[in-house]
């Protein structure tokens, strides 16, 4: 599970929830939409989950995406 401040919820929002491959950029998270258009979720600033279960949360996202 990843909370994620309203201020990012609403990009995600605004660019209709196309911000679905994630990637870590060491603690951080970047959600990227096909055109290669992210945004920053830099961990404990606008977004709060446990670092321990990013490779799993990592993996559960391809998983889903069939990668």
């Amino acid at each position: 599970m990843i909370y994620i401040d309203g201020f990012s919820h609403s990009k995600i929002t605004q660019n209709r929830s196309k911000n679905i491959i994630m990637k870590s950029i060491g603690n951080d998270l970047e959600l990227l939409d096909h055109s290669n258009n992210g945004i920053t979720l830099k961990h404990e600033k606008n977004a709060k989950y446990a670092i321990r279960n990013q490779s799993t949360m990592l993996k559960y996202n391809m998983k889903l995406l069939n990668i």
